[in-house]
């Protein structure tokens, strides 16, 4: 939800530990600009909950799928993302 109350759709994800190799985050704003970080581990503990646009990961049998708020897989995301 924007500050103005108007919403969008995104993916939700919760989990214990999240751990991120290679990481690119690319934040941005309703006007375009945003804030770009990488980093080769990145490692969130606790109740972590991440909101996305968009995720593609590589499933534990080494199939790519690509994941959209629009458009979320049916039945939610698998337990176990394998290399996101």
């Amino acid at each position: 939800s924007h500050a103005d109350g108007t919403t969008v759709p995104a993916l939700r994800i919760v989990a214990d530990d999240i751990v991120l190799t290679d990481a690119v985050i690319d934040v941005r704003s309703t006007s375009g600009s945003g804030l770009v970080t990488s980093s080769p581990r990145m490692e969130l503990h606790g109740n972590v909950q991440v909101y996305l646009d968009s995720i593609t990961t590589t499933l534990p049998d080494g199939t790519s799928v690509s994941f959209g708020a629009a458009t979320p897989p049916p039945g939610g995301l698998p337990s176990t993302l394998g290399s996101v």
